[in-house]
């Protein structure tokens, strides 16, 4: 299990969600918590609306982590799979 900034722990098997933050992102991931799933979530968690919000979307789950990342900084991404080794990716982000 991976420490989460959420609270939580994150398991072996968790999916990796691209653009956890925005609006069919979140959804995704709280279908995937109904299943009892953990989700770490990749979004770079811009300003486009409310950042609070989006961070509080996902946030209350305790099998959730979130990594603040830009998909187009590749060295960040490779530590975020390296740290995880996700079991499967939901590439959301746009």
């Amino acid at each position: 299990m991976a420490p989460s900034p959420g609270g939580g722990e994150v398991g072996l098997d968790a999916h990796l969600v691209t653009g956890a933050a925005g609006l069919i992102g979140q959804h995704v991931a709280e279908r995937l918590f109904a299943h009892g799933d953990d989700v770490i979530g990749l979004d770079v968690t811009n300003d486009y609306y409310d950042v609070g919000l989006k961070e509080a979307r996902l946030a209350r789950h305790p099998g959730y982590r979130h990594e603040r990342v830009d998909l187009a900084d590749g060295a960040a991404e490779a530590r975020v799979f390296d740290e995880v080794a996700p079991a499967r990716v939901i590439h959301l982000a746009a």
